[in-house]
């Protein structure tokens, strides 16, 4: 998918008719065009020729990218396996800083092997590997300052699926790090409901993030609605 043409809008000014979740968000770009420097917005699918709206990954890229930065601060609350951390070390890149936390010992070690041996070491990012509850970050960053905040909800694939995350310490992970999103940051959560718990954990989660101020927060939701246990994605902007 490409974007063609331009459409123009105002510092101030966002397009209400377009969905944040939506894979066209319109991103920022400035651009030489006939002689003129333009302020102009060009859809975020062009970055992303191969994107495929039946892929989660790829469509949660896509946001990611429209928002991350290199140099930003963000946190994967589950790294599992490490594929999301190696996505984030990617965008933020060797001034960034990463926040990679797993409840399990076994995942911190499979992100911390991925990582090492996909990236260039001139590329490698300042991280932290916390090996503890995601409701227990709030301490390693100051408010206002992270950019991306990543769950990817349930149990670790080929993994021992007793132990998984739970609604209560979902919410409780996010109480506590809202506050350390900083403006335009977003927190980006993967429900799954195919397991014990799951659909229970994405309700409690969609319950609750319904209720944020609208003042402050800029919440959407995504789901697959001919897939039965497809993953939905949560978004939530700090505006």
């Amino acid at each position: 998918m490409y974007a063609h043409g331009w459409l123009k809008e105002s510092n101030s000014l966002r397009l209400g008719w377009l969905p944040y979740l939506d894979c066209f968000r319109l991103c920022q770009v400035n651009k030489w065009k006939r002689g003129m420097n333009q302020r102009s917005y060009t859809c975020c699918a062009s970055y992303h020729p191969k994107l495929r709206l039946s892929q989660q990954k790829d469509f949660q890229s896509a946001i990611w990218s429209s928002y991350v930065q290199p140099g930003d601060t963000c946190i994967d609350a589950t790294c599992g396996k490490g594929r999301d951390s190696l996505r984030i070390a990617k965008l933020i890149g060797p001034q960034g800083f990463l926040l990679a936390c797993d409840i399990q010992s076994s995942a911190i070690d499979q992100t911390e092997a991925l990582l090492q041996s996909a990236i260039d070491p001139s590329q490698y990012p300042r991280i932290k590997f916390v090996c503890k509850s995601h409701e227990l970050l709030s301490e390693y960053v100051a408010d206002n300052s992270v950019r991306l905040i990543s769950y990817n909800l349930g149990y670790l694939p080929s993994g021992d699926r007793q132990i998984r995350t739970a609604a209560k310490t979902t919410i409780n992970s996010l109480e506590s790090l809202l506050p350390k999103l900083c403006p335009s940051g977003i927190v980006s959560l993967v429900c799954y409901i195919g397991h014990s718990g799951g659909l229970e954990e994405r309700n409690q989660v969609l319950s609750y993030v319904t209720k944020l101020s609208k003042k402050t927060w800029s919440v959407t939701y995504h789901q697959w609605i001919n897939r039965s246990l497809a993953p939905s994605i949560v978004i939530v902007e700090k505006k």
